[in-house]
C-alpha cells in the first residue's frame, strides 16, 4: 500500500486538479485555549477543491508558535497502512453474512474498481468494511480530475524541516477498528449501493459528472457546518449512498478526534491541528465537542 493510496483511503479522495481560473481554497482556521492557558490552532481542510489553499498570516503564526503537529493520520510514517488491519476474527461478520445476493455482485464490482483476482480473493476474507473502503478508493468511478494535495499535506511533508513533533489522532489500525464497529445492516446497504455505482454504467456516468461539478463549487466555507453539509450532500445526492454513510465516514470518529485534541493540547502546550473540514461541524462536530470539554474557541479566518 503506497502512501498516496493511504491518503486516498483516509480522505475519501475525490479531489481536483489545479485550474488557472479557480480561486484558492478558503479553509477555516480557529484558535483553541484550555483553562491552563495552553493554546493552539485548528486548520479545517477541504479535500474536494479546484485549487489548494495558500498560507495566510494567521496560519503562518499558528505554525510558528506550535510545538507539535496533530494530524488525522501521518502518511509519512513507515508501515502506516495495511489491509491486514481489516482481518476478521471468528466472532466477526464475514462477506458471507451480507444479504447482497451478492458475493458475485461484490466480485464484479471489485473487478470494475480495478482489482485483480488475487486482490479480490484477499478482500473477501476480510471484515466486510474492507469491501466498502476498497470500492471507495477504486479507479472505476473517479471523476475526470487528478489528485491535488491541499496545504495540510504540504505542511506535513515539511514538518521534519520545521522540527514539528507529529501526533496522530487516528492511526490506520484505529481507523480500521472503527470501521469494523459500524452497524452491519447499514454497511450492507452502503456496500450494495457502491456496487451499483460501479456496475450501472448510466449511474456511474451521472456520478462522475455530478462529482466534477460539485468540485467546481466546493472551496468556500462560510460557516462551521458548511463542509459537513456538503459531505452529506456528496454522499447522498452525488454518490447515492444512505445518510448513515456520513456517520461511518465522519460523525462516528469525532469523539475520538476531540479527545485526542484535548489530550495533545494539554501535553504539548501549543499545537497546530489539521483535520478534514467535514469533521468540525454537523450534529456531532469536533468544535461542539471541544467547547463542551471546556476549550475556548475563536475563529481566526
Amino acid at each position: 500500500m503506497t502512501k498516496k493510496l493511504l491518503y486516498y483511503l483516509i480522505v475519501f479522495c475525490f479531489v481536483t486538479s489545479s485550474s488557472a481560473f479557480a480561486e484558492p481554497d478558503k479553509p477555516l482556521l480557529f484558535s483553541i485555549k484550555n483553562s491552563a492557558g495552553d493554546s493552539g490552532c485548528i486548520l479545517a481542510i477541504n479535500h474536494l477543491v479546484l485549487e489548494r489553499a495558500t498560507e495566510t498570516t494567521e496560519l503562518i503564526n499558528c505554525e510558528r508558535n506550535a510545538k507539535a503537529l496533530v494530524v488525522e493520520t501521518n502518511i509519512n510514517r513507515p508501515g502506516g497502512f495495511s489491509w491486514d488491519f481489516y482481518k476478521r476474527n471468528v466472532a466477526e461478520p464475514s462477506v458471507e453474512t451480507l444479504t447482497i445476493s451478492k458475493k458475485k455482485k461484490i466480485v464484479l464490482a471489485l473487478f470494475a474498481a480495478g482489482y485483480n483476482q488475487k486482490d479480490i480473493e484477499y478482500f473477501l476474507k476480510l471484515h466486510p468494511s474492507a469491501i466498502y473502503r476498497a470500492l471507495q478508493i477504486g479507479k472505476g468511478i473517479k471523476p475526470n480530475i487528478n489528485l491535488v494535495y491541499n496545504i495540510d499535506i504540504e505542511i506535513l511533508v515539511n514538518a521534519g524541516r520545521k522540527n514539528f513533533k507529529i501526533l496522530e489522532i487516528e492511526p490506520s489500525n484505529i481507523f480500521a477498528a472503527s470501521d469494523k464497529q459500524f452497524d452491519l445492516k447499514k454497511l450492507d446497504t452502503i456496500i450494495s449501493q457502491m456496487c451499483e455505482l460501479y456496475l450501472n454504467s448510466e449511474y456511474r456516468l451521472k456520478y462522475i459528472a455530478a462529482a466534477t461539478k460539485f468540485a467546481e463549487n466546493s472551496s468556500a466555507q462560510p460557516s462551521v457546518d458548511t463542509a459537513w453539509e456538503k459531505k452529506k450532500f456528496f454522499n447522498t445526492s452525488v454518490s447515492g449512498l444512505i445518510s448513515d454513510s456520513v456517520v461511518l465516514d465522519i460523525d462516528s470518529r469525532n469523539n475520538r478526534f476531540a479527545d485526542e485534541i484535548v489530550s495533545s493540547l494539554k501535553s504539548e502546550k501549543n499545537i497546530l491541528v489539521m483535520v478534514g473540514a467535514a469533521h468540525i461541524g454537523g450534529p456531532n462536530g469536533v468544535l461542539k465537542l471541544l467547547s463542551a470539554s471546556g476549550l475556548v474557541i475563536s475563529r481566526l479566518q
